[in-house]
């Protein structure tokens, strides 16, 4: 019996659907995927000692499958529209139109379920009180700000509850504070209430305020100011232009046309006086300050000229602040004005730019986090450091470390008394392992601290030794598995990475490197080179091509191709050679590219 041409037909069609996403599987490493800012998987190493290859081979298939964005894009949209089922846990669909964020007890708020005890305000009010304190003994006013979650203004749409406006976490822990002290607070709630008949202030498919909103809160924050005497010009008129916005939920659900960009309208700052990031010696000096400090987010400084004897302001904060014209809006009141988005504050950086005023603001949702911020601002030093280490074993992937309290102060959580790993000639990456919490270690006792983990770590150039977190390291210092030779070892030659990059542009570079040990490298032997970005090893390595043979003394040239900065301001690429799994070896050189 003969198959019909329309089978036939058929059975090819249904191959050339199946064949295509393998047909057109990525190919390229480190590439980066703009949809979810992060590297795709690579593809495995295929040897006989790699036990986990399956499972990493199916994470590298998940994530190169030919038209993997597209398939995304049709599976959430018929989950969204044909099912009603939102395919992301991040995002909560209200009533007409309006999402709300669902991550850090946000929704809670309007329940009246966040997390807030009299205790953990205490702890708010006394560590406010602590960083006021130690401003003005700098001649520096400190001033709260305290911007709303969207659900404390537009409750009525969440489609739970009442709908009714109600007592939420920022009118308690603001009632809190000035009832018990006389911190200077800027109430935002009531304003923005007050505001919303005349225009929208938050957006639809956001969890921030509009142009509007931001205009708002502006304004109050100005108005404040001028009655504590800390601001000497009233607030400044924009336009508005009518828009369109598309926010961040659609690219949380998956697919950036999930929900439809909302109407709405640009504040416009007509004939700005304040400058924006004067490429100035100053401004060199602050950024190289963040750079010291790891600092990732964006932060912006403005200088206003026409206003040279009005008071400078300094802002740490959140997303809340750093966009919608709030911060231009600002500087256009100060002769200095600089934002950085940190809920820590960097005291050295404080004590460079002298700022005559430090506004800190902190976004409803996190309130009950702020006990956990400003842990080295807050840090006083202990009478007496010293410590030992009585011993240190690796069982597995965990570093497990005695040390013996051999000063005569009390260490605890509280004071933050921590293990450090440092690396690289005491390079300090972060990595601690802490006290339990309501556990004093009193003078003599010994506290086992475990590090979990860490099969990645180079343990030929790590030291273990205490800290005092944003104060000092002390006591005794002991090495992990130091290497006896330098059978392998690297210098770092030369890179062409660029310093400046566009958002939307891929870049080439190479990175030369030296072999200065006394052993080959081969593809065979798991030799590759390591990109570390924003001071973590995120897996990403570019191969010995399998017929290349560096030999002790000879250099060789890596490319990395198809370099994509996503939407950061600012990443810092670091380059190290080292054999997959074993060890890390030879120099680190670190390059910082920023955003056109």
């Amino acid at each position: 019996m003969k198959m019909k041409i329309s089978n036939i037909i058929f059975i090819i069609l249904v191959f050339i659907v199946i064949a295509m996403p393998i047909t057109f599987i990525n190919k390229q490493p480190n590439k980066i995927s703009e949809r979810e800012n992060r590297y795709l998987t690579n593809f495995p190493t295929v040897s006989i000692t790699n036990l986990e290859f399956r499972e990493q081979f199916n994470s590298w298939l998940n994530d190169n499958i030919g038209f993997r964005d597209s398939l995304l894009d049709i599976r959430t949209t018929i989950m969204l529209n044909a099912l009603n089922i939102v395919t992301s846990d991040r995002v909560y669909r209200g009533k007409d139109g309006w999402w709300y964020y669902t991550l850090d007890e946000n929704l809670k708020i309007a329940t009246g379920e966040y997390t807030l005890t009299t205790d953990i305000l205490e702890e708010i009010l006394q560590n406010h009180l602590k960083i006021r304190d130690k401003l003005l003994k700098k001649g520096i006013e400190y001033i709260i700000i305290l911007p709303t979650s969207k659900v404390s203004i537009y409750p009525e749409y969440l489609g739970f509850g009442n709908g009714k406006i109600t007592t939420t976490p920022v009118d308690v822990v603001a009632d809190y504070l000035e009832t018990h002290s006389d911190l200077k607070i800027i109430r935002l709630k009531q304003t923005l209430i007050n505001a919303k008949d005349k225009g929208q202030v938050y957006f639809k498919s956001d969890t921030h305020w509009t142009y509007y909103g931001a205009n708002i809160a502006y304004q109050k924050i100005i108005s404040d100011m001028n009655l504590w005497g800390l601001c000497d010009t009233k607030s400044i008129s924009v336009k508005y232009e009518e828009g369109t916005y598309k926010g961040e939920f659609s690219q949380m659900l998956g697919n950036s046309n999930a929900i439809a960009a909302e109407a709405t309208t640009y504040s416009v700052i007509s004939n700005p006086s304040a400058i924006k990031d004067n490429q100035t010696q100053r401004y060199g000096d602050i950024m190289r300050i963040l750079e010291n400090r790891g600092h990732q987010l964006p932060w912006y400084y403005y200088i206003n000229k026409k206003l040279s004897k009005s008071p400078s302001v300094m802002l740490f904060g959140d997303s809340m602040a750093g966009s919608w014209n709030f911060t231009e809006s600002l500087a256009e009141n100060f002769s200095e004005f600089l934002y950085i988005w940190s809920y820590d504050i960097y005291e050295e950086l404080v004590d460079y730019v002298k700022p005559n005023v430090v506004i800190y603001e902190m976004t409803e949702r996190f309130l009950n986090s702020f006990p956990q911020k400003n842990i080295q601002f807050l840090a006083q030093p202990l009478e007496d450091y010293n410590a030992k280490i009585i011993s240190y074993n690796i069982v597995e992937d965990n570093l497990i470390v005695e040390v013996k309290n051999t000063s005569n102060s009390i260490w605890s959580n509280k004071e933050n008394i921590k293990c450090c790993l440092l690396f690289n000639d005491g390079q300090d990456w972060g990595i601690r392992a802490l006290i339990e919490k309501n556990t004093k270690i009193a003078p003599g006792e010994i506290v086992e601290f475990i590090f979990n983990g860490i099969s990645q770590l180079n343990y030929n150039t790590a030291e273990i030794q205490m800290c005092h977190e944003g104060i000092c390291y002390f006591g005794e210092k002991a090495k992990i598995g130091v290497q006896e030779n330098n059978e392998y070892d690297a210098e770092i030659i030369s890179t062409t990475c660029p310093l400046e990059v566009n958002h939307t542009d891929t870049y080439n570079f190479d990175i030369t490197v030296k072999n200065t040990g006394i052993s080959a490298w081969k593809s065979t032997d798991n030799i590759k080179l390591c990109i570390w970005q924003d001071y973590t090893d995120w897996g990403y390595r570019i191969l010995i091509p399998d017929d290349i043979k560096v030999n002790p003394g000879e250099e060789y040239t890596f490319t990395l191709e198809d370099f994509v900065l996503p939407q950061a301001a600012q990443t810092t690429l670091e380059f190290q050679m080292l054999i997959e799994g074993i060890q890390y070896f030879g120099e680190k050189k670190p390059v910082h590219i920023i955003a056109k």
